[in-house]
């Protein structure tokens, strides 16, 4: 029965360690604000991207920082890239 149990805790702490801690929202926007949803300022590959005041310039930007189970928000605008997306 102990053994049972130590089981169950020992396979619940493995995977609750190899999900990550967080997850990061990034924010992308253009050149403009008109229209936006998510973010308040034009963005800029050298912002951080992490805050609605600091978006970045391209989706490409964004990707480029994600990590399984990151969400992007990208407002509206016009965005000429072209990307590749692995899974």
């Amino acid at each position: 029965m102990i053994r049972r149990y130590i089981f169950i805790l020992t396979m619940l702490m493995l995977i609750i360690m190899s999900r990550p801690a967080y997850a990061y929202i990034w924010y992308v926007n253009d050149n403009h604000t008109t229209n936006d949803t998510y973010t308040t300022v034009i963005g800029n590959n050298n912002n951080t991207g992490d805050t609605v005041s600091n978006p970045f310039r391209t989706i490409a930007k964004a990707l480029s920082k994600c990590n399984m189970g990151d969400t992007v928000f990208i407002d509206a605008g016009t965005f000429n890239e072209f990307l590749t997306i692995d899974t």
